[in-house]
């Protein structure tokens, strides 16, 4: 599943709640806002090498605009891992990433 906007929506909602019901204060919140991209990483790191990419792709998303270049790009260029079960199931013993 991938992280979305209305996940990003339906965490700060939970985030504003606990601020309120539990008395969570701004400096909590910016501690939480900049920790929770670099917690995502993982997810996207291994995402991007079980795609054939090399998992520093996913740093990339840590810059807002390059975000959604990144996504569009991914979404549709073929990826190595398709290219290469290709290559194989069409009987290439030599092929090229």
């Amino acid at each position: 599943m991938r992280f979305t906007l209305v996940h990003s929506f339906i965490i700060l909602l939970v985030v504003f709640f606990c601020m309120g019901f539990f008395g969570v204060g701004l400096p909590e919140l910016i501690i939480l806002i900049v920790i929770c991209p670099f917690l995502a990483i993982p997810g996207y790191w291994m995402t991007f090498k079980k795609a054939g990419y090399s998992g520093w792709w996913s740093l990339l998303l840590l810059l807002p605009y390059v975000y959604i270049i990144v996504l569009f790009v991914f979404a549709f260029k073929k990826w190595p891992i398709l290219r290469e079960l290709e290559l194989k199931r069409k009987g290439g013993a030599d092929y090229e990433i």
